[in-house]
């Protein structure tokens, strides 16, 4: 397979995913208030100090931040925080317990 047909099926790939998160798609558990304030809670918590966030938008089922990391602190080590953070409380609030969020996050650099 040409190296642009592997890149087009893995944007095609990405795009469906990002319709699928849009609609509603998989478990929504961000829908409730108490789960969506807990991740914003979470995500207030270390802001300036490790990291800048810019702006977010919570979804039913999928979280969007745009955000500077501030040195030495890398990014995948704000995400595990805050992912671990919110994660308890966001199953504190449901009376749940087991993971939360999906173990990887999807990063894109904005100039």
């Amino acid at each position: 397979m040409a190296l642009l047909d592997r890149e087009r099926q893995a944007a095609f790939a990405d795009h469906q995913l990002q319709c699928w998160l849009d609609s509603g798609y998989g478990s929504c558990l961000l829908k409730d208030t108490a789960v969506a304030t807990a991740v914003e809670n979470a995500l207030l918590y270390f802001h300036p100090v490790r990291y800048r966030l810019e702006q977010w938008c919570i979804m039913p089922n999928h979280l969007h931040v745009l955000m500077y990391v501030e040195r030495p602190y890398s990014l995948s080590s704000r995400m595990h925080s805050l992912k671990s953070f919110s994660a308890k409380e966001a199953n504190r609030a449901l009376g749940r317990y087991g993971p939360f969020w999906y173990p990887e996050y999807f990063d894109r650099y904005i100039r």
